[in-house]
């Protein structure tokens, strides 16, 4: 399952004809020209839980693109946008951070990308993200409790109307790590360990690339696998 109704994307070539394909048909190896990507939390922190509804990249290239089918390669629009999961869902909920990393992507589907390399975000020179649009990763309508209180976003002394709005959640943002590139093909979970701090105010924030609470982090860990096993078929030859 994929997030936001997104589509995969699978290409296969292969040539036959009568004389030698007419019983058996022609084999097709499907190859995934997507990456999948998984975002999981993880926190060991008995003081603060980190919670969130789904999550995003922010600032990748996923729009009015065109794939070059004879030599398998993307031509890149000048789309800059961010690839989420789960915010959009009226039934989502709430997934909090625990020692065992929680994915705030798999209910709602995983984040399908086109292979494409994402700068990381400079948070301590440019907060913002002004200079160059790098890539971020991050947490949609995030909460943050010190045991019953609810400590980020910060509502203390707003309007009662705008207090219950924001305590529905914020974001939370964090660097991916270093330049990153993405491949085709590839399962990409990236876990991010909260025990010691909860993320930075995102970009478009008064406050941003400022820690919201805690040390500077970023991505703690990125594991990369195949994402399986092609995709076998048979096409029947009929001339």
């Amino acid at each position: 399952r994929h997030s936001d109704g997104h589509k995969d994307f699978l290409v296969a070539k292969a040539t036959g004809n009568k004389a030698n394909n007419m019983s058996n048909g022609v084999n097709l190896n499907f190859k995934h020209m997507f990456a999948q990507i998984d975002i999981r939390v993880k926190s060991d922190n008995d003081k603060y839980t980190v919670k969130a509804v789904g999550a995003k990249i922010a600032n990748v290239r996923r729009r009015k693109l065109t794939f070059d089918f004879d030599n398998e390669m993307w031509d890149y629009g000048s789309n800059i946008l961010s690839l989420s999961s789960g915010v959009h869902d009226k039934d989502s909920t709430f997934i909090a951070a625990t020692s065992t990393p929680q994915s705030l992507v798999e209910g709602s589907g995983y984040l399908l990308l086109p292979p494409q390399t994402l700068k990381n975000w400079d948070v301590i020179n440019d907060g913002t993200n002004s200079k160059n649009k790098s890539g971020l990763i991050v947490l949609d309508r995030g909460q943050i409790y010190r045991g019953e209180k609810l400590v980020y976003p910060d509502t203390i002394g707003l309007p009662e109307n705008i207090r219950e709005i924001k305590a529905k959640g914020g974001q939370i943002s964090f660097p991916i790590g270093e330049d990153f590139t993405f491949e085709a093909g590839k399962r990409y979970i990236f876990t991010i360990d909260l025990t010691d701090f909860s993320g930075y105010f995102t970009p478009g924030d008064e406050n941003a690339g400022k820690p919201i609470l805690g040390n500077p982090i970023q991505v703690s860990s990125v594991s990369v696998t195949e994402w399986g096993v092609d995709n076998y078929h048979q096409i029947p030859v009929d001339e």
